[in-house]
């Protein structure tokens, strides 16, 4: 895989300041647009990032990275396990993970309603949990869990131009700390209620304003 650079310049009269735009694209499609406000330099400037299609076998090298990367995500400083489960138990758990998430992530190559997005959410905590409460800390793969492994694994292939904007995005500490009325949940690995989940998702859609909730969560998280 690819990365090209090009900077295309536009000649205009000479402006007192002069703005600068970044246009990141992906298979030929904008996913950001961040003016980033203005400089003494001339010409102006659209910065344009682009993509090449990537093969098969990297497309698959880099879904089974980020899977990973979005479980260990969710699961570490998480007390997941009972003591009695074993290092067997515990890797048969993760590879049942990596097959229900991969299977719902199938519908996402297109986009998906956020009301869609819930149950998706419901029906993975509630599918580990039948299958494996008996391994599980309080006998459930709890919510906070789950939004957190979706969400993150979603937002690897959206920001990888693998997939169009994801409708949340993940939760943890760092990012409801910064939402207001919402301290209550901060511990995202106790979360276990759909209906807390979606107290998240509305707070996060009065602080990002004009901008998705993906859009905003990755500002907020770049600092």
């Amino acid at each position: 895989m690819k990365c090209t650079n090009s900077v295309s310049k536009v000649s205009l009269k000479k402006p007192e300041r002069w703005p600068v735009q970044l246009l990141i694209r992906s298979y030929g499609t904008v996913i950001f647009n961040l003016s980033s406000g203005y400089c003494t330099e001339k010409p102006y400037c659209v910065l344009k990032f682009s993509m090449i299609n990537m093969n098969a076998e990297q497309e698959r090298f880099l879904r089974e990275e980020f899977l990973t990367m979005a479980i260990n995500g969710a699961l570490q400083h998480n007390p997941t396990y009972l003591k009695s489960a074993s290092e067997k138990d515990q890797e048969n758990f993760r590879q049942e993970l990596r097959r229900e998430i991969k299977n719902i992530a199938a519908a996402y190559t297109t986009t998906v309603a956020s009301e869609m997005h819930f149950l998706n959410i419901q029906k993975l905590a509630d599918d580990l949990t039948h299958k494996y409460s008996c391994l599980l800390v309080g006998g459930r793969f709890r919510i906070g869990t789950a939004q957190k492994v979706l969400n993150l694994y979603l937002k690897y292939l959206w920001c990888c131009g693998l997939i169009p904007l994801p409708p949340h995005c993940p939760f943890d500490n760092r990012i409801i700390k910064a939402l207001p009325g919402c301290a209550d949940l901060e511990k995202w690995t106790r979360i276990d209620k759909i209906d807390d989940y979606k107290r998240l998702v509305e707070a996060t859609k009065k602080k990002a304003e004009s901008l998705s909730l993906s859009e905003w969560e990755l500002q907020a998280w770049n600092g």
